[in-house]
Parts: structure tokens; sequence; C-alpha cells
């Protein structure tokens, strides 16, 4: 499948270096874990690999739903102190998915959207920007 876009972010708590990378697809996102496998004479990373954590179905069972985009932060500055990062992935028509980890938390459809644009996540207020075309 094609790759739309490609994030990093604390996607795995239970990792030891935390670190995931999302990777969006048309309808499906996955989240994989990069990881250095060390030599064991130099103790240098020799290579790294990754390994699949887990994938989100977008929409309902990755049908209805056609990926845009997506961005990532603390959404509502729960997940700070646990230091785990949501995604967001908004659809072509105007749909918005969120994820927490490997649990899917909300959808919700902006009214009269045409044309998706660029988001944002503004962290210090805890809001999203959107710039999209409606036909108003």
């Amino acid at each position: 499948m094609p790759i739309l876009q490609i994030i990093s972010g604390k996607f795995i708590p239970l990792s030891p270096n935390n670190i995931g990378i999302a990777v969006l697809h048309p309808n499906i996102l996955t989240v994989y874990e990069l990881s250095g496998q060390y030599s064991n004479v130099s103790n240098k990373v020799t290579h790294y690999s990754l390994t699949n954590v887990y994938q989100h179905a977008l929409g309902d069972e990755g049908k209805h739903f056609t990926a845009f985009s997506m961005i990532s932060g603390y959404f509502g500055g729960a997940n700070q102190n646990q230091n785990r990062e949501m995604i967001l992935v908004q659809s072509l028509d105007g749909k918005i998915e969120i994820f927490e980890l490997s649990a899917h938390s909300f959808t919700r459809q902006f009214v009269d959207c045409l044309i998706p644009g660029p988001m944002a996540y503004l962290p210090r207020l805890d809001a999203f920007v959107h710039c999209g075309y409606t036909n108003r």
C-alpha cells in the first residue's frame, strides 16, 4: 500500500526507548518500534529492525475512510505525565479519528467539509487548528 505520511513519537509506552514510528496508509495506520541490534564484541549498533507493534483499520474496519494526514501530541494533556502521545488521522471527507496507543478513542465528522486541509495541534492551548474548505 502507498505510504501517505510517517511520524515518530512516544507511541509505545512499554518499550525501553519509548519511540514509535507511525506509518499512515490510505486505510490503515501502523505503528512500528525501531530497535538497534548491538554487537557483542564492540557494543555498538550493527543494524536496526522494525517491529510491527499494532495497527488500526481506519473507519469501519478499513472501509468508508480514506486517510489524508495525521498529527500527534499529548491531546488533553492527560498523557504527558504518562509519557505517551495520541495520534489523530484526518480523512479526505473531513472525518477525524483519534487513537491512544492500541485503542481507538473516538471519531468525529467535520460539518460541511469539502476538501481537507492542513491541521496542527497547539499544546499550549490544547487545541487543534484546521484549515479546510467548506461549501458555504
